[in-house]
């Protein structure tokens, strides 16, 4: 199974998968507010960005940060991906 890791852990994740999901199924708390299972993703209150490194394949999948904190309930998970909720960036955002 293909994995990533968040906040230092390694989890294994099914393609399709969005962080927020991997995240929840590993005991790594990820803040959220407008996010459920059940429903279909609004990414509204911005309350779960982190951020994300991925391995880039034009650099040897060197780890690459995303230059943006993105929204782990609407951002896919990929083979390699690194994912931070607790850096200072995703800490501040979370604090508002």
């Amino acid at each position: 199974m293909p994995k990533i890791t968040i906040n230092g852990k390694e989890c294994e994740f099914r393609p399709g998968q969005m962080i927020i999901q991997v995240a929840n199924e590993n005991a790594q708390a990820i803040p959220q507010y407008c996010y459920h299972d059940g429903l279909s993703i609004v990414a509204s209150c911005r309350i779960c960005l982190a951020e994300v490194w991925q391995p880039n394949p034009r650099n040897n999948n060197a780890l690459e940060p995303v230059p943006k904190l993105v929204p782990t309930c609407q951002t896919a998970c990929a083979e390699g991906m690194v994912v931070y909720t607790d850096s200072p960036k995703a800490v501040a955002n979370q604090k508002g």
